[in-house]
């Protein structure tokens, strides 16, 4: 009965095994299609990251190309139109400094002719002319140096009008490619979290999902544990009452016979138990009728007391008392000291008592022994100490010490 129990506790035990370990390879193989599942949305995620980081980066690149080449494009129209303008003002300086230099040649070949043509005027006339020449020719050189002035002012405040709205164009384009950068990186940013809160909501799905799925896994192991729990009790209690039920039925035979023996043993006891007593009761008669009054009983070794083998020694400071004593007496052997002597006695007594039939036997005897020794120098009786040692009773008596 019990091995069936222990049988069937083993199969619940195996058979629990087997279901927990099937249960934990299905979580096994949810946590690992789970951690594949992420991985793979991880690594399409990170793809797509990638993938809007390279285009938002192309797309920054060619801005900038774009914007580069048209910064490009303006300075090199800034740069040529100022150049176009210095080579303007430089071919009109030259034109001027040209035509200057053929107005002189010009006076200067009227100036020779009318010297020529003059030189026979007295000379008062021709300081006239001489003075009325170089005031024209420096008149002339003034009004020359104050066009070629007004004209390199010109020129100056068109360079530097053109100078500043080359800046201007400048600035506006960095300012645009710089609103377009911002545009891009705003909408690259915009991308990303779209991206990451879809990666995330998809995430959360997921685990839910996970999350359903294991608890639909433990309702389902803990309804199957639960039903097993079930069978298993059942069969236990079902299987007990079978054992309590045997069980019952063998102690109530076991009691049977146990009170059937019990009887037998007990009228047995009783009749080898009046069988002594009657054997006993007949030893004493016949040992009372044999030896009635014991004249001998000074040779029996139970009316015998043998005197104790006693050893006195003395040392400066104590007596030493050794009485040689069986052990199973050494508790019946009293030793005690008084001032001047030692004590030794003994006593010992038997009694028997026997009943039969309403009649009672009884006997008894008893004996002691006494023995002192003396002391020749006084004691102190209350420090006695008192030893058992190989069969010896030994007693070591202080001495009391003397002044001399």
């Amino acid at each position: 009965m019990a091995d069936s129990i222990a049988d069937l506790n083993n199969r619940y035990r195996q058979r629990r095994a087997e279901v927990i370990q099937k249960n934990e390879r299905e979580l096994q193989d949810i946590r690992r299609r789970y951690r594949r599942e992420i991985a793979e949305e991880q690594a399409q995620n990170k793809s797509a990251l990638n993938n809007i980081q390279n285009e938002t980066h192309e797309q920054l690149q060619q801005q900038r190309k774009s914007s580069n080449r048209e910064i490009n494009e303006d300075q090199a129209q800034t740069e040529a139109a100022i150049n176009h303008i210095r080579q303007e003002t430089r071919d009109q300086l030259k034109k001027q400094q040209t035509a200057s230099d053929e107005t002189l040649q010009d006076q200067r070949e009227k100036s020779q002719y009318l010297y020529s043509n003059q030189q026979k005027l007295d000379s008062q006339k021709l300081d006239r002319l001489q003075r009325d020449l170089q005031t024209k020719y420096a008149q002339e050189k003034t009004m020359g140096e104050e066009r070629l002035a007004a004209q390199q002012k010109t020129d100056e405040e068109n360079l530097s009008n053109e100078t500043d709205r080359g800046t201007e164009q400048l600035k506006l384009a960095n300012q645009r490619y710089s609103s377009k950068l911002k545009a891009i990186r705003e909408h690259g940013q915009q991308a990303l979290e779209t991206q990451k809160k879809l990666y995330k909501k998809q995430l959360a799905q997921q685990d839910l999902g996970y999350k359903a799925e294991m608890q639909k896994r433990r309702m389902t192991q803990q309804s199957d544990e639960k039903h097993e729990t079930q069978l298993e009790q059942q069969q236990l209690a079902e299987q007990r009452k079978i054992e309590s039920k045997a069980l019952r039925e063998q102690a109530q035979d076991f009691h049977r016979i146990y009170n059937a023996n019990q009887g037998v043993d007990e009228g047995q006891l009783e009749n080898q138990h009046n069988q002594f007593i009657n054997a006993l009761m007949n030893q004493k008669k016949r040992l009372f009728q044999e030896f009635g009054v014991y004249e001998k009983a000074s040779e029996d070794p139970f009316y015998r007391m043998h005197a104790f083998e006693t050893t006195l020694e003395e040392t400066p400071n104590f007596y030493i008392l050794k009485t040689k004593v069986p052990e199973f007496e050494k508790d019946d052997v009293n030793v005690y000291v008084e001032s001047n002597k030692a004590v030794i006695s003994c006593e010992r007594e038997f009694n028997d008592q026997t009943k039969l039939a309403g009649k009672t036997f009884s006997s008894n005897s008893a004996e002691s022994f006494h023995e002192t020794i003396p002391l020749e120098h006084p004691t102190i009786p209350k420090d006695v100490e008192k030893t058992y040692e190989n069969g010896y009773l030994v007693v070591r008596i202080p001495k009391l010490p003397i002044e001399s």
